[in-house]
């Protein structure tokens, strides 16, 4: 008996949504503006993300303004923070995490995260990234089935691939040594998400070791740790195909080098990079520093907020820019970071929005 009246409360409902949808047409509506990307169940959808969002925000905005209240000094501290949020919505909703200067507050159920400040300053809302298989570069490289990164441990493969050096992972998530180099050449490679190297939940384990020793200072630390001390992270090298950002941003990335420092170094085949963003400290004690790229065909809707330091003291070898040392075409960039060339006969390059100058 339940059964047949579960069966008929479906069918009911069904009928319902046919009629509803029936009415709509007859009043003008397309089934494309009703069901399509930006019809009326898209956009009520992202609707009711947005009121999600103002609103995970608000509880962090308030939750943050009473711990700094209730401390002498108007500092934020963990256990505060964390205190006043279980006050504003239930214990185990929420996570925090001390990231040293910074503070994340993780929403649980909604897989989103925000960044505080020390002065208690939030950030945009960004995902918790859920990776199954971190490390893999999942995709074929096509422009219709890209390669796709999606977690920290993504890019440093990816890095490490067109290095030639340090690990990769199989499917069975054994780790591989990389021994050649791997351009990929005409091969095409997206960012699915916002990646924040100072946040654990950019990472899906920041505590593993498996990476060894990436920073080179001897010590074989979590991989969090290797990434943002000594040399940091390696900059993806002799990229030969076309990279999109999707309007994400790389943030907080980290590098001391004394060779080249910046996301893309190395070659001039690049054919596109474009749709991203990098904020953090990139600097080369010896050679140039950039923010984006040294090079490549076309750089599109690119922006850089990082600090750029070179100590490089000849030509392009001591360029510091902020978004690329130089590309033939250049369209809708801007840079907003520190651009620092300390070298004996160095340059300083910054990109406007249709050009590049030399100051």
């Amino acid at each position: 008996m339940k059964e047949k009246l579960r069966n008929i409360q479906g069918i009911t409902l069904i009928a319902l949504v046919i009629t509803i949808i029936v009415l709509l047409i007859l009043a003008g509506i397309t089934i494309g503006a009703i069901t399509g990307e930006n019809g009326i169940i898209g956009n009520a959808g992202q609707a009711k993300e947005e009121a999600e969002i103002a609103n995970e925000k608000e509880i962090v905005d308030n939750a943050t303004v009473q711990a700094m209240g209730n401390n002498k000094y108007g500092n934020i501290e963990e256990n505060e923070l964390q205190k006043q949020l279980d006050k504003i919505t239930s214990e185990g909703e929420t996570e925090v995490n001390d990231l040293g200067d910074e503070f994340e507050v993780a929403f649980i159920d909604s897989k989103r995260y925000y960044i505080v400040d020390k002065d208690g300053n939030v950030g945009d809302a960004q995902k918790i990234v859920e990776d199954e298989s971190p490390g893999i570069i999942t995709g074929s490289g096509t422009e219709e089935d890209p390669y796709v990164i999606t977690s920290i441990e993504d890019l440093v493969v990816f890095s490490n691939m067109t290095n030639g050096a340090g690990i990769k992972f199989k499917e069975d998530g054994r780790t591989e040594e990389i021994t050649e180099e791997d351009s990929f050449t005409d091969k095409y490679v997206i960012l699915d998400t916002t990646l924040n190297f100072k946040s654990k939940l950019s990472y899906v384990n920041s505590e593993r070791k498996d990476f060894g020793d990436i920073n080179n200072n001897g010590v074989v630390e979590e991989l969090r740790e290797e990434l943002m001390n000594g040399i940091g992270f390696t900059p993806i090298n002799n990229f030969s195909g076309y990279f999109n950002g999707n309007h994400y941003e790389i943030q907080n990335i980290y590098m001391n080098r004394d060779t080249a420092a910046g996301l893309f170094v190395g070659g001039n085949n690049i054919k596109t990079i474009k749709n991203i963003g990098i904020t953090g400290d990139i600097a080369s004690t010896q050679s140039s520093a950039v923010g984006i790229c040294n090079y490549a065909k076309i750089v599109e809707n690119c922006w850089n907020k990082a600090n750029i330091t070179s100590a490089g003291n000849v030509g392009m070898q001591g360029a510091a820019a902020g978004v690329c040392n130089y590309s033939p075409i250049i369209r809708n960039c801007y840079n907003t970071g520190k651009v620092i060339a300390t070298g004996r006969n160095s340059r300083r390059y910054i990109i406007t929005e249709v050009e590049m100058e030399e100051l």
